[in-house]
């Protein structure tokens, strides 16, 4: 991440590509305040990205990663919801993700690509 620059324009969806260790996943933790940069600033909609991620102005969607399990799509999906301010209604994440037909079922007894869905579905809660 050494000297990176990078500015972009509202409504923009991105996607950040590069070899392995070229500071992708260490750029996304920054941009999501997960952890501070060594150096130099961020910002986000004109404020630190703690804040933009809290307001749900922001929607991040890992590659990877645990989802919680013995519970169905829809209890996640609600309880993931209520984290924001102004969420998209219940219903429309379902619909937008391709996951009304699986909102009754565990999330551990989803497929991979299933699985993928909700972290979609997660990442769009806030209405970013």
């Amino acid at each position: 991440m050494d000297g990176l620059t990078l500015s972009l324009p509202r409504g923009r969806t991105v996607a950040l590509l590069g070899p392995n260790g070229a500071g992708k996943s260490t750029t996304i933790g920054v941009l999501l305040g997960l952890f501070p940069p060594d150096s130099g600033t961020v910002s986000l909609f004109g404020g630190d990205p703690e804040r933009a991620v809290r307001q749900g102005r922001v929607g991040a969607m890992p590659q990877e990663g645990g989802i919680i399990a013995r519970v169905t799509v829809r209890e996640l999906l609600t309880f993931v919801s209520r984290t924001y301010r102004e969420p998209l209604p219940l219903d429309r994440i379902l619909a937008l993700a391709r996951l009304t037909a699986l909102a009754d079922r565990r999330v551990d007894r989803l497929s991979g690509g299933q699985a993928q869905r909700v972290r979609f579905a997660m990442a769009i809660a806030g209405d970013p």
